[in-house]
């Protein structure tokens, strides 16, 4: 299990990402043209994208659904074959440092990305 950790620098990184995020909210428009194929995945978006101690990749936007929502990916560099997803403690801790709620119970979703290897979170703004 890989151990994250997090300093000064990486908030600042974090908090860099968030703000980019807030001034560029993926609404219903932005979303659409995504799903057709006529705009980059945020993934692709440096801006949207940090990367953390020991492989830790994290993709963060904010959505504005029926309610605005912080929307967040995290994946790992794999260094074998048991070690593909990123462990929950890690998770929830990069959740917390991105101003969610670490408790799964407050999602509005969670889901696989199998082709990533990705854990994806969905959370209403402002659940604490």
């Amino acid at each position: 299990m890989r151990i994250l950790q997090l300093d000064k620098n990486s908030a600042k990184d974090i908090q860099q990402v968030i703000k980019f995020a807030q001034e560029n909210v993926w609404d219903k428009f932005k979303i659409e043209s995504l799903i057709a194929g006529d705009i980059l995945a945020p993934g692709m978006i440096p801006d949207h994208m940090l990367y953390l101690h020991d492989g830790f990749r994290v993709v963060y936007t904010l959505e504005q659904h029926c309610v605005l929502c912080h929307h967040m990916s995290i994946s790992i560099e794999a260094k074998n074959e048991k070690e593909l997803y990123p462990n929950i403690l890690a998770v929830q801790m990069i959740m917390e440092a991105f101003g969610m709620s670490k408790n799964f119970d407050d999602c509005l979703g969670i889901w696989e990305e199998k082709e990533e290897h990705a854990i994806n979170i969905l959370q209403e703004v402002g659940v604490k």
